[in-house]
């Protein structure tokens, strides 16, 4: 008929079947959403940034201390490296706001994939469990690589 959208075979419509006893969770998911978009920066965001930018010219991974005055030349094991270098890119690409959405979506597909790993259990253990995970996980919410630790932990366990 006129007007109407043709019905794709492969891919059916997306149907999202919400119950009364979903609204609390939807809500608190509204509210984390909410809260990870304004993820303030931690006093080392700015200290990964200039070690993300120092890998990105240099190209190569720093074994010296050379960002602090007590450590300058000592050896230093960099293990966040990676996610530093991935924050400086995100950072160059679209500043602070880009960087802390990046982060906020990290920390929230964090809780959603721990919320998806209790599906077995009642609904009350799991809202008990998540109101948990809320409450112990925000200061990891902030703009430092941990936000990216918090989501490829919870997608790993989730694969497995």
């Amino acid at each position: 008929m006129a007007g109407e959208l043709p019905c794709n075979p492969v891919m059916p419509p997306l149907v999202i079947d919400l119950r009364e006893e979903d609204l609390p969770i939807v809500l608190l998911f509204v509210v984390l959403a909410a809260f990870a978009c304004v993820a303030s920066p931690q006093p080392d965001t700015f200290f990964h940034l200039s070690a993300g930018r120092s890998i990105w010219q240099s190209a190569s991974i720093p074994v010296t201390d050379t960002f602090s005055h007590t450590f300058n030349g000592r050896e230093w094991l960099n293990h966040e490296w990676l996610s530093q270098l991935l924050f400086y890119g995100i950072h160059a690409l679209g500043g602070p706001f880009l960087l802390t959405l990046t982060s906020g979506a990290c920390a929230l597909l964090g809780v959603i994939a721990s919320w998806r790993l209790t599906r077995g259990a009642s609904a009350d253990v799991r809202l008990v469990l998540l109101a948990s995970l809320v409450a112990l996980t925000p200061p990891e919410w902030g703009v430092r690589p941990q936000a990216l630790s918090l989501a490829l932990l919870m997608v790993a366990m989730w694969l497995v």
